[in-house]
């Protein structure tokens, strides 16, 4: 009995530490599954803002827009910070230099023949046209500084190499790359293109083409030293309306040369419109200095309308440069200057320098009973606009001066009949 007793009482503890181990496990089980259940439910929470957060993150990974690559060649100080295009890392041998050239005209020669480009329809449109032959100018510049001498001797033979194809147009793309490549030799030869191209066999539309091409792809590309180098040709240029084109450009960019070359050709140069633009120039240097200059090219001797077209001019911008202190030697001109159109332009003159004392000028004009009835009508139409101005600083603007066309013959006529001042 104690034996069957001890066995019973084994078996109990045994069944009862099963059930034991059964609830230890059930309650695991259970921490297991809340556990669980608790990861579940913050995955669920978190989901949503995970997702609404991936197209922001989306740009830095494989959709976003790659910076621009630094640029390898330095910016040239006169491109407005427009890099150069950089030269071969590894220097070519004149042979391929000359193959690749031959290449690149004979793809720019096919972009000038093909007809399916234009403004009719079913065409392709025209810049379709201008940026292909901007990635062929861009291929010949990357060349670098070893292929200017190859593509200055290719243009020198474009006369005979060109076929039907306008010679101009074919030694235009050679200049237009040598204008990006930055070396000493590239100006050099665009110098002696500038001067020289009279021997290459142009003439006519085709050389005054090129000449201007190469004034225009210098001031854009060549910085000081090209705008110097123009200053030094522009004397020598035989075609007024390139040397009109070189003061221009030098006017527009301040060059140091501007002065010295813009009073020489204000006061010497045979051709008015040269003359003027020299006088634009000056006035553009901002310079109070250039005023006794100005002044004194106002001053010299009218014998001709040419010389009244210039004198308009030359006392607008006097007035320009020299502002209030120019009032005495425009009063002087509209006193004693006997052409009513310099009356004309001085009148406007006084009324952009503006002010108490222009106004009183303006008045005593309008109330001399010497001046003839136009011009008196012109001080008070003048005088009225000063006074809109000081009532709205937004009113009363000063007329433009004449847009100056340097390719064909020069519009001589009035500045225009009474009352033109309200326009």
């Amino acid at each position: 009995m104690a034996a069957t007793s001890g066995s019973g009482r084994l078996r109990t503890r045994r069944r009862t530490a099963g059930s034991s181990n059964v609830g230890v496990l059930i309650a695991m089980g259970v921490a297991l599954a809340g556990a669980l259940a608790a990861i579940v439910y913050l995955a669920l929470i978190r989901a949503p803002a995970t997702l609404r957060q991936a197209p922001a993150r989306a740009p830095e990974a494989a959709d976003a827009p790659r910076k621009p690559a630094a640029p390898t060649a330095s910016p040239n100080p006169g491109t407005g910070g427009r890099p150069k295009p950089a030269a071969p890392a590894v220097s070519l041998p004149k042979a391929e230099i000359v193959r690749r050239i031959d290449v690149l005209l004979a793809e720019y020669d096919a972009v000038l023949r093909d007809r399916s480009y234009g403004q009719g329809p079913g065409q392709k449109p025209l810049s379709e046209r201008t940026a292909r032959i901007d990635a062929i100018v861009r291929e010949m510049a990357a060349l670098g500084p070893d292929a200017v001498p190859v593509m200055a001797q290719k243009m020198r033979e474009a006369s005979t190499a060109a076929a039907d194809v306008q010679v101009a147009s074919i030694q235009s793309i050679f200049v237009r790359a040598i204008a990006q490549i930055p070396s000493d030799e590239a100006l050099r030869v665009l110098g002696e293109a500038l001067t020289g191209s009279d021997r290459w066999g142009l003439k006519g539309p085709d050389l005054y083409t090129l000449k201007m091409t190469i004034v225009n792809q210098v001031h854009d590309h060549a910085g000081a030293t090209g705008l110097a180098m123009l200053a030094e040709r522009a004397p020598s240029e035989t075609d007024f309306r390139v040397r009109g084109r070189i003061v221009q450009a030098l006017g527009k960019a301040r060059s140091p040369e501007t002065a010295a070359l813009a009073e020489r050709l204000a006061v010497s140069d045979p051709e008015p419109t040269v003359r003027v633009e020299a006088i634009h120039a000056l006035g553009n240097l901002g310079d109070p200095a250039q005023a006794p200059v100005v002044e004194r090219i106002a001053r010299m001797p009218v014998q001709n309308e040419k010389d009244v077209w210039v004198k308009q001019h030359a006392v607008r911008v006097y007035a320009q440069v020299a502002k209030e202190a120019s009032l005495g030697y425009l009063e002087e001109v509209l006193r004693s200057d006997p052409n009513s159109n310099v009356k004309s332009a001085t009148i406007t003159a006084v009324q952009s320098v503006g002010g108490d004392r222009a106004f009183a000028l303006l008045e005593r004009i309008a109330n001399d009973p010497s001046q003839l009835e136009d011009i008196r009508h012109r001080a008070r139409q003048a005088q009225e606009a000063l006074a809109r101005r000081a009532a709205d600083p937004g009113g009363g603007q000063t007329p433009a001066l004449e847009e100056i066309k340097l390719d064909r013959p020069i519009p001589l006529k009035p500045l225009g009949r009474p009352g033109d001042l309200r326009k």
